[in-house]
């Protein structure tokens, strides 16, 4: 992409969170020069991470409008522009916390891919009926590929990177039940 006469490499995601930008931060610290000939684009960009990628003077832009762009030559600094949220009429469930844990498995063994819907409910520690549902919702949003002998996974990278943001939304909070702390009286 070019602005003004500056080339730009651009890295296109979602979603920028928290939760991902350190692995986004990571991929162009090594190559950034004077000015960041890198260019973040993202439907969605959160403010603190917006504000660390302009601590780090790294180039984004996010659909709301929100953006910095710094060359030699200009500076766009944009900031405080709101998400338009559309509503979501048929939410899927395609990042519950039954299908974190499938899609878990899924991701860190591709292999587990060719099992039983049984073995992989076994494996997954999920209802034989979740993995159904999952399965064909994966196939539905063009994750998984069945062909005549076999079923592949697809999309990996962006499906890794929902399924990092999932887990620290939907199933993190839920690991940490009770918090506790050592007792000031002597016995």
């Amino acid at each position: 992409m070019t602005i003004n006469g500056q080339t730009f490499s651009v890295i296109a995601r979602n979603e920028i969170r928290k939760e991902n930008e350190g692995v986004l931060i990571d991929l162009v610290v090594p190559f950034k020069g004077e000015y960041c000939s890198f260019l973040f684009i993202a439907k969605y960009i959160s403010a603190d991470t917006a504000q660390t990628l302009k601590s780090l003077r790294i180039n984004y832009l996010d659909t709301s409008g929100n953006c910095y762009i710094q060359t030699k030559d200009f500076l766009i600094y944009v900031s405080g522009q709101k998400v338009q949220r559309k509503q979501k009429t048929n939410q899927a469930k395609a990042f519950q916390e039954s299908v974190i844990k499938l899609l878990f498995q899924l991701l860190s063994d591709p292999d587990s891919l060719q099992l039983s819907y049984r073995e992989l409910a076994e494996l997954a520690n999920i209802s034989i009926g979740s993995v159904s549902n999952i399965m064909t919702e994966l196939e539905d949003e063009h994750f998984i590929l069945r062909t005549k002998t076999k079923r592949v996974l697809k999309n990996k990278p962006d499906l890794l990177e929902r399924w990092i943001i999932a887990y620290h939304d939907v199933l993190r909070p839920r690991l940490l039940k009770k918090q506790m702390r050592f007792s000031k009286k002597k016995r």
